[in-house]
């Protein structure tokens, strides 16, 4: 695990030329979030050469998304389960966006700007949720 995009951009220069469009736009949208402070950046280097951008919630290390970049595919991940925990108020305006419901463990190839519009909505739901009292 290491701090940052930092090692996450160095293996998307490795990265097939079609799919770094993608996780190029990924990552400059996760900075964006880092550094409003609704996330803080994670990547890890997992097996098969598997590196994850983890855009985690500042109060915990859970996160709505993650992004996926493996040798031959790139693609966004969404948690169902922290949604319903940090972000319900979101998730219709996320499926909506998408077409169709999250659900755990689906690739999403085609990331739209509206949805990252509203991902970036539910990450500033979510950032709220964590520092109202309880």
């Amino acid at each position: 695990m290491y701090p940052g995009s930092g090692k996450f951009r160095a293996a998307m220069d490795q990265a097939p030329a079609d799919q770094q469009p993608l996780l190029r736009r990924l990552t400059d949208w996760a900075e964006q979030l880092d550094a409003a402070g609704m996330v803080v950046l994670k990547t890890y280097r997992g097996k098969n050469a598997i590196t994850t951008l983890l855009p985690r919630l500042p109060t915990e290390d859970a996160g709505l998304a993650t992004i996926y970049q493996e040798p031959k595919a790139a693609y966004l991940q969404l948690w169902p389960s922290v949604f319903a925990r940090r972000a319900p108020k979101s998730l219709a305006a996320v499926e909506a966006a998408l077409g169709e419901p999250v659900r755990n463990g689906a690739k999403i190839r085609h990331v739209t700007n509206d949805l990252l519009h509203v991902l970036t909505s539910a990450y500033r739901e979510a950032t709220q949720a964590g520092t109202a009292p309880t």
